[in-house]
C-alpha cells in the first residue's frame, strides 16, 4: 500500500474523527452535569485540548515506528516483548474485542 497521506490530509482525518464521534450526543450529558451553559463549553474546549494532545502524540508514535499493529508496536518497542505481548493479548480479549 502506498503511503501518499499529506500532512493536511492526515490532520482533517483526526479532527473528523474527533469530532464526528461525539458532536451529536455528548453536550445534553455535559450541560446536564455541569448546570450552565457557559461550564459546559469550558469542559468542552479542555476535553478537546486533552484529545488533540493525545491525537498529536499518536501522530508522532505512527511516524516514529513504521510496523503496523498500533499499541502493540508502540509498547513493544518502548517496553520490550513481554509487555508487547502482554498488550497485545489485553487489547484483544478484554478491551477490544468488538471491534
Amino acid at each position: 500500500m502506498a503511503r501518499n497521506m499529506t500532512v493536511w490530509g492526515g490532520i482533517s482525518l483526526v479532527v473528523g474523527t474527533m469530532i464526528g464521534s461525539g458532536i451529536f450526543i455528548s453536550p445534553t450529558g455535559i450541560i446536564s452535569m455541569s448546570g450552565s451553559v457557559g461550564s459546559a463549553l469550558i469542559i468542552w474546549v479542555i476535553c478537546g485540548f486533552i484529545a488533540t494532545i493525545a491525537s498529536l502524540s499518536y501522530i508522532e508514535l505512527g511516524l516514529l515506528i513504521h510496523e503496523s499493529g498500533a499499541e502493540y508496536s508502540y509498547c513493544n518497542a518502548a517496553l520490550g516483548d513481554v509487555i508487547g505481548f502482554l498488550i497485545g493479548w489485553t487489547n484483544i480479549i478484554l478491551c477490544k474485542p468488538a471491534r
